[in-house]
């Protein structure tokens, strides 16, 4: 239902819009005007009006994912497990979906918001979301996700 009526509000919108843009160009043709300069600029005014960080948005999306995206392995499973001899397999099996022990705990705030999935009595895997310093009026965030060891923290 929300769906519709957001569908329906850009259909109105898009029909406003179209008025707008025609009127203008036909008031700056009974005034002697550049109809085409008046009708984009309506045009222009029109799409601003609900679209105005699209674009800003969209730069800098890219900027910050060829300057900041990445993937780092800090320790691979191999070293990890040479450095823990004392656990077995049996202790790092995951746990099941219903399973008591692996839980969600969600850490909502702003700017920040955190989820930490125990995926078994050792390792767990974390979420971390925070938005961009100094954007707060275009929704950019960072997300992080890693996989850590819970006895040591690393």
């Amino acid at each position: 239902m929300m769906g519709l009526m957001v569908l329906m509000f850009f259909t109105v919108y898009l029909l406003v819009s179209v008025l707008v843009t025609t009127k203008a160009v036909s008031w700056a043709k009974a005034n002697n005007k550049k109809p085409w300069l008046w009708g984009g600029l309506a045009a222009f005014v029109m799409y601003n009006l609900v679209f105005w960080d699209l674009i800003p948005t969209l730069v800098m999306h890219k900027y910050y994912c060829d300057t900041q995206a990445g993937f780092w392995v800090y320790k691979t499973p191999e070293q990890w497990m040479k450095e823990n001899p004392e656990l077995t397999k049996e202790d790092l099996k995951a746990y099941e979906d219903g399973d008591e022990k692996k839980y969600v705990v969600l850490y909502a705030g702003t700017p920040h918001a955190s989820a930490i999935t125990n995926i078994n009595s050792r390792i767990y895997q974390a979420l971390d979301v925070e938005k961009i310093n100094g954007m707060s009026i275009f929704p950019l965030g960072k997300r992080v996700e890693y996989i850590a060891d819970s006895a040591s923290g690393q």
